[in-house]
C-alpha cells in the first residue's frame, strides 16, 4: 500500500522531478560529515561537497543518488559560521 508521501513523490517523479532536498544541514561542518556517512553506507556519490554559486553565494551542497538512481542533496545556505 502507498502512503501518502509515496503518491507525491510519484507525482514529483511524473512531472520530470530531477532531485529532493531531503536535509538542510546546520553547517558546512554537518554537510561534510553526512557526506562522510554516506560514504560509509556505500551511497552513490553523485557531487563531493562544494559550493555551487550558480544557485547562491553560500550553497554549499553534496548530491548523491539512492538505489533506483533518485538525486537528492544534503545542503547548508548560509554564509560561514551562521547556524541554522
Amino acid at each position: 500500500m502507498w502512503s501518502s508521501a509515496n503518491r507525491h513523490t510519484a507525482r514529483l517523479m511524473d512531472r520530470g522531478a530531477q532531485r529532493f532536498k531531503i536535509r538542510t544541514a546546520t553547517s558546512r561542518e554537518e554537510v561534510d560529515q553526512l557526506y562522510a556517512q554516506l560514504k560509509d553506507i556505500g551511497a552513490v556519490i553523485v557531487s563531493k561537497p562544494k559550493l555551487y554559486p550558480e544557485y547562491s553565494p553560500y550553497y554549499y551542497a553534496v548530491f548523491f543518488k539512492d538505489i533506483e538512481g533518485i538525486k537528492y542533496e544534503i545542503v547548508y545556505d548560509k554564509p560561514d559560521g551562521v547556524r541554522l
